[in-house]
């Protein structure tokens, strides 16, 4: 009756004995109290994860005060949340807020610790931290390509990063299916590439084997007096660069990608961190980055974002530790 309280639920368990099917029930749970605070992890089925379940809830129960991270995120609101497995696994860890941008916003509250945004200078002049998963060329239906209008070229460059109109292919490419209905085609596609290159003097990548890029740009170091610069990410060195047909149009198609030369083939940033007096910012040069639909079970991209979030919002208490598995997959095109 207590554990049951507790909100720990009753599982059952089947059996095959001596010739005897049997069924039985047990409580595997755990319940964490502070004072006069509870967390409940209801079912301890993950052995893996649970270093890092049953740390993140001390962390949680412990801290003196609630952790906010601000989400601002440009996109035609759908049935479907792209970020449903991100909110979830940050979470366990902090509390998720939503923060809506018109011309009537003046700032933002100051509880909140890191933002991640596609845009808000007020913030950043405040003492801001932000996340900013962003385009160099936006990708529509049918892999249309068209000039990003998120008006974030300038702010960055302030910060000394430059965000490039271009796309980065890479023969670390991931498996993508083209097929519809009963036509399956998986096929290696260089505008989704894969990487391991780390700067491994940094705290993010505690965990972090393989990360996911869909549809990146590359991004370029801008000089700047009392900034400091530090690439997070890069390419591998079989990696180049597609440079626009027209105006903001770039040929993505699968069967029409060309071979590159041998002297076009080095590696490009593709995540960068800037630090200033006041503020700390990581741009990484894809919006879809962090979105559930692309990046799949081997990747780690999660892993990275939550590993740069407690960096920048909890002085990085619980970096490195492994965090909640991801089993996802690819599966189709969807803005």
């Amino acid at each position: 009756n207590e554990v049951k309280e507790l909100g720990i639920p009753e599982l059952q368990f089947s059996q095959l004995e001596k010739d005897k099917y049997a069924v039985s029930t047990a409580y595997f749970g755990m319940s964490i109290t502070y004072g006069n605070k509870k967390e409940v992890i209801p079912q301890v089925t993950e052995i893996e994860n649970l270093e890092y379940t049953l740390t993140s809830t001390i962390f949680k129960l412990t801290s003196k005060e609630i952790i906010k991270i601000g989400i601002f995120k440009q996109s035609t609101p759908t049935q479907i949340d792209p970020l449903a497995q991100f909110k979830k696994i940050m979470g366990q860890q902090f509390q998720i807020e939503e923060v809506t941008i018109n011309e009537n916003t003046k700032n933002i509250n100051s509880d909140i610790k890191t933002l991640l945004i596609f845009a808000l200078k007020e913030y950043l002049n405040n003492g801001g931290r932000a996340i900013f998963f962003v385009d160099g060329v936006w990708v529509g239906e049918n892999l249309a390509t068209t000039p990003a209008e998120h008006n974030l070229f300038n702010l960055l460059e302030n910060y000394g990063i430059k965000i490039n109109k271009n796309f980065i292919l890479s023969t670390s490419a991931e498996l993508v299916n083209f097929g519809s209905g009963t036509m399956q085609l998986l096929t290696p596609y260089p505008f989704w590439l894969k990487t391991n290159v780390f700067n491994k003097n940094s705290p993010y990548f505690g965990n972090v084997n393989l990360l996911t890029f869909p549809w990146t740009s590359s991004l370029s170091i801008v000089k700047k007096d009392n900034i400091q610069i530090k690439e997070l990410i890069k390419s591998t060195d079989k990696s180049w660069s597609q440079k626009e047909v027209s105006n903001g149009e770039f040929d993505l198609n699968p069967q029409n990608i060309a071979n590159p030369k041998l002297t076009d083939l080095k590696d490009f940033p593709l995540a960068i961190e800037s630090t200033t007096k006041n503020t700390k910012i990581i741009v990484i040069a894809s919006s879809r980055f962090a979105l559930d639909q692309y990046y799949n079970r081997n990747s780690s991209n999660l892993e990275f974002v939550l590993n740069s979030l407690n960096e920048l919002a909890s002085g990085g208490a619980l970096s490195g530790i492994r965090s909640r598995s991801i089993f996802l997959s690819i599966d189709r095109f969807r803005r």
